[in-house]
């Protein structure tokens, strides 16, 4: 389902002025369904880290965005990206699947050569919350809500087939398994927040300390908010 206020978030709208190359990165590694776009809402909302989104799906964004900048090879498409949303900090933010890391890596990891990378991930405790929310966002085509947009309730989960659920486990399960790969490979030390245990504004204080942002370095960006996507019968502000 179309949502333009989503639309908006990768419009000339919210471009930053050129701040040079970015001296940190922040890479929030994650998979399906753990309040991701919700995390980089938030962060995005305060000013401080740039503009976190994720510019790296291949479904919805990259083809959107790379029209809009006039991009046709990953390298261009990365380095106008930079361009466009690095915080006049120096800081330039995004949120990552596995499989979009692995898609991009080489290319992105050139262009942050200079960049001191930060690592946050994002995980969800309950792998069957997950699996079901995955299920109705693809079911619905609503993977986010924003304003007066309310999730669908009362999803008939008898129409959810074992073999569909199987398979949705295994893909999110391989991707996790692939971040904490990475992770090692790379000796890297990721913040971890736990989607039913994160909160605002304390998680978004934790990572703005990771990165040794102060409160002065960013003013408060009025993006179009996004909604919490409850199990329930209505969206609440996870706030």
């Amino acid at each position: 389902m179309k949502n333009p206020d989503l639309d908006r978030l990768i419009s000339s709208e919210f471009d930053l002025p050129y701040a040079g190359l970015p001296s940190k990165a922040l890479i929030i590694a994650t998979t399906p369904r753990t309040g991701s776009n919700l995390l980089c809402s938030e962060l995005w909302r305060r000013g401080r880290v740039g503009a976190p989104w994720e510019y790296f799906n291949r479904s919805f964004v990259v083809p959107q965005l790379s029209r809009r900048l006039g991009c046709r090879t990953r390298p261009t498409y990365i380095a106008s990206l930079i361009k466009q949303r690095t915080g006049r900090n120096g800081v330039f933010s995004v949120k990552l699947f596995y499989e979009d890391f692995q898609f991009y890596r080489d290319d992105l990891l050139r262009y942050l050569v200079g960049a001191k990378i930060y690592y946050v991930h994002l995980v969800r405790n309950s792998l069957d919350d997950q699996v079901n929310s995955f299920i109705r966002a693809r079911r619905t085509q609503m993977w986010a809500s924003t304003g007066d947009q309310a999730s669908p309730v009362n999803i008939d989960r008898s129409l959810d087939s074992p073999v569909e659920r199987y398979h949705v486990a295994k893909g999110l399960l391989e991707q996790h398994t692939k971040w904490l790969s990475h992770f090692e490979r790379s000796d890297v030390k990721p913040m971890t927040i736990v989607y039913e245990r994160m909160k605002f504004p304390i998680d978004l204080e934790r990572i703005e300390s990771l990165l040794g942002v102060q409160q002065d370095e960013g003013a408060p960006v009025e993006t179009p908010r996004l909604l919490k996507q409850t199990a329930g019968s209505s969206n609440v502000f996870a706030k």
